[in-house]
């Protein structure tokens, strides 16, 4: 009997042993990761990843380029995350648990990137080997073809290689050795500036971008080159890829520039165009950066009607002639400013001569900054100024006047164009008043400083360029 007993108390321990050994004696899941690209498109990569139940792994992305370039490796990025973490960040945020498939937006179309996903845990211990994946963006091209040119303004189609693909375009005004100076990433900012600035005037994107093909028009100067720059962007307006360019010389079909002249920081030209446009260059090309730089004048005279408001002829007098009149003009200006009790006020706080002269004209800083002037008039508005006559003696002035410490306002430099239409055999008085001819203001590449100009970024301007601004 007491055997018995005692072989029933062995076989109840052999089972609570037994028991109580289970749980540590459990064989741990192998550890595993595995990781492919299941889509890929445009501007995303999802990548399929599959771990053990509840595996924390960290994945990430590169271009190749950058990959390469900074020589990445898993430690590399174990190391990096481990210093994010001493800063504040926890695993938790950085880290993917379970099998998941992992999108990737926001990509460059037809690019190569570098996928790295490997097991890490709240330690910042790796346990799993890396995948590595290599994998490219679709491609997407754009082709830029003329549609129309003239001096003043062109069209051009643009198409690219797939119908729902949302783009940008912008146009610079230069030369062909600026252009090749600005690199993609220095066009690709100004398009972003000027997207940016379109949506905080509250644009949408279906009313900044195109999609398909579509048209692109805008202004260009007869004697500079034009550049079209052309990006897809996505939803967010984002830039997805790489430039298009497209250059050409503007069609200078039916145009005529007609004594063109220039000085050290002035340049002007009388010019016509398809016999139904008459105007005037006006380009400030530097300024004396001294504090003495004067301030811009400029008069344009048909059939010797600067007789009327000058007294002087000035297709007949002579350049210095034709200055001191002009200068005698805003010495007159100056002084009738000078004695308006409305504007004395503001005289009073200025400390100099030139600060007094710049509360009523423009510096040639200012003109320089803001670029070449063309002003665009139809013949027949012409006609009509000279009485119902066709224009023929026209004289068109753009100078800089200075003024010493006595208030006294001189002729520092002067640039005059002149000509006579009839000697030139042109004829306008039977042609009729064509509708939306009228001055423009662009910004050029043509200058040390880079400058550019978008779509409608026109001002009209009146037919004396210089404005008051008291």
């Amino acid at each position: 009997m007491m055997k018995s007993r005692i072989m029933l108390m062995l076989a109840v321990l052999a089972g609570l042993f037994v028991s109580a050994c289970e749980e540590p004696l459990e064989i741990p899941q192998e550890m595993f990761l595995r990781a492919s690209v299941v889509d890929n498109g445009l501007t995303s990569i999802e990548v399929k990843v599959d771990v053990p139940d509840a595996t924390p792994f960290y994945i990430a992305k590169y271009t190749k380029s950058d990959y390469r370039k900074y020589k990445v490796t898993p430690e590399s990025m174990v190391s990096d995350l481990r210093e994010k973490v001493d800063l504040g960040a926890n695993w938790g945020s950085l880290l993917k648990v379970g099998s998941q498939t992992v999108p990737f937006t926001g990509l460059m179309t037809d690019t190569d990137y570098v996928i790295v996903a490997f097991g890490l845990n709240g330690a910042g211990e790796m346990t799993t080997d890396p995948v590595i994946l290599d994998v490219q963006t679709e491609k997407v091209s754009f082709d830029i073809r003329m549609s129309e040119s003239r001096p003043f303004d062109f069209v051009a189609e643009v198409i690219p290689s797939r119908e729902d693909v949302g783009w940008y375009s912008f146009t610079f005004l230069g030369t062909r050795d600026r252009f090749s100076e600005m690199d993609d990433e220095l066009v690709a900012t100004y398009i972003s500036y000027y997207m940016s600035n379109e949506v905080s005037l509250g644009s949408t994107f279906s009313e900044i971008a195109s999609v398909g093909t579509d048209l692109v028009m805008n202004e260009n100067y007869p004697d500079l080159d034009v550049m079209v720059a052309v990006a897809a962007v996505d939803e967010k307006l984002r830039i997805v890829s790489s430039i298009t360019r497209f250059i050409f010389t503007p069609s200078l079909d039916g145009f005529v520039a007609i004594d063109e002249k220039r000085t050290e920081n002035l340049h002007t030209m009388i010019y016509t165009y398809d016999n139904r446009e008459l105007g005037v260059l006006l380009h400030v090309t530097g300024y004396d950066k001294s504090g003495n730089q004067g301030v811009i004048t400029n008069a344009m005279s048909f059939n010797g009607d600067s007789k009327l408001y000058f007294g002087l002829d000035f297709y007949s007098a002579s350049d210095s002639q034709v200055a001191n009149a002009m200068a005698s003009l805003s010495q007159f200006q100056f002084n009738q400013a000078r004695m308006d009790p409305q504007y004395i006020p503001y005289f009073e706080q200025c400390t100099s001569p030139q600060q007094m002269l710049e509360m009523i004209w423009y510096t040639p800083q200012n003109m320089y900054d803001n670029g070449r002037i063309w002003d665009r008039n139809d013949i027949a508005s012409i006609v009509d100024i000279c009485g119902g006559e066709d224009p023929d003696e026209i004289v068109f002035v753009l100078g800089i006047n200075k003024i010493r410490q006595d208030y006294t306002i001189y002729p520092a430099e002067y640039c005059i164009s002149r000509c006579s239409l009839k000697e030139l055999g042109y004829e306008f008085s039977s042609v009729r008043t064509r509708e939306g001819v009228s001055g423009h203001r662009l910004m050029d590449l043509s200058r040390n400083s880079l400058e550019a100009v978008s779509k409608a970024d026109t001002k009209s301007v009146a037919k004396g360029f210089v404005k008051s601004k008291i």
